[in-house]
């Protein structure tokens, strides 16, 4: 597949109200979506469990049962009469199961070819003949060994980086720190967003493996500002907002917490993301699908 010639930047850029009205009237297909694709990324979720619990701590040496309690002391999170260790584990684990959801739904630890069968029923939703069980099935077989080999890829690739964000962070570089820092921290950012584009161009093109990372990038640079938009929406839907919801709403901001993974957030980030790169698609990317 090659990029298509000769077009217009003006035809790339997607009109909201356009895609509030596909979201407003696909809504119930895209929570059933949401549930799928939470239900089948059970296992990515294991993995991504893993990785917070023993790769984050490179980045924030705190993030350990044991050292938690002292930073939360430390800084007045917590009076010390309530930081039992009970209450100090309580807060570790809700912590750890937000990150790992924050893992999933950034696709860095992501069941690929769930994730391609979704897709390609949501793309075919926007095209108006959709069958979400044909859909969904035929995604999957036409594109598994990619998206298998886009999963495997893009664990590895995160766990290297956030590694090495905590190793500069821990050993030091002299005054560089910081700049060497930031570059893979950079770099991890750019690769999340990456990750918006790589399962729509693996469901909806022909392309080979190597042709979707080139494209994914070249799709992050040129619609740059609504890519790190995207980002930073799944930053807010995945961390911020479920983060305030548990831990200062009580309860009542515990369950709707858990509403929002289980009907809306995966769902609405990979509708958008399948909506924006669609339009790229048919603009820059001849396919055959």
């Amino acid at each position: 597949m090659k990029l298509a010639r000769n077009i217009q930047y003006e035809s790339e850029k997607v009109s909201y109200k356009s895609f509030l009205k596909a979201y407003g009237h696909n809504w119930a297909k895209v929570c059933i979506s949401n549930a799928v694709l939470l239900l089948c990324n059970l296992l990515s979720m294991v993995i991504g469990l893993a990785i917070v619990m023993f790769i984050f701590p490179f980045i924030f040496p705190s993030f350990l049962p044991d050292s938690l309690k002292d930073f939360l002391l430390t800084n007045g999170f917590v009076l010390e009469a309530e930081a039992t260790n009970e209450a100090v584990q309580s807060i570790y684990y809700l912590l750890c199961l937000i990150l790992d959801m924050m893992m999933t739904g950034l696709m860095f630890v992501i069941n690929g070819p769930v994730q391609c069968g979704i897709v390609y029923y949501l793309r075919n939703l926007l095209e108006g003949d959709a069958r979400l069980r044909d859909d969904f099935k035929k995604g999957m077989k036409l594109n598994w060994k990619k998206s298998l080999g886009a999963c495997i890829l893009s664990i590895l690739v995160t766990v290297v980086l956030i590694f090495n964000i905590g190793y500069y962070r821990n050993v030091g570089m002299g005054s560089i720190t910081p700049f060497v820092q930031g570059f893979f921290t950079w770099c991890l950012v750019f690769w999340g967003c990456m990750q918006l584009y790589v399962y729509p161009l693996i469901a909806c093109t022909d392309l080979s493996l190597k042709d979707v990372y080139r494209n994914a990038a070249l799709f992050s640079v040129k619609s740059f500002f609504a890519t790190l938009g995207m980002f930073f929406l799944q930053c807010l839907l995945f961390l911020v907002i479920p983060f305030v919801l548990i831990f200062f709403a009580g309860q009542i901001g515990y369950g709707v917490a858990v509403l929002l993974y289980l009907l809306f957030s995966f769902g609405f980030m990979t509708f958008l993301s399948t909506y924006h790169s669609w339009k790229l698609i048919n603009n820059y990317v001849k396919t055959e699908k």
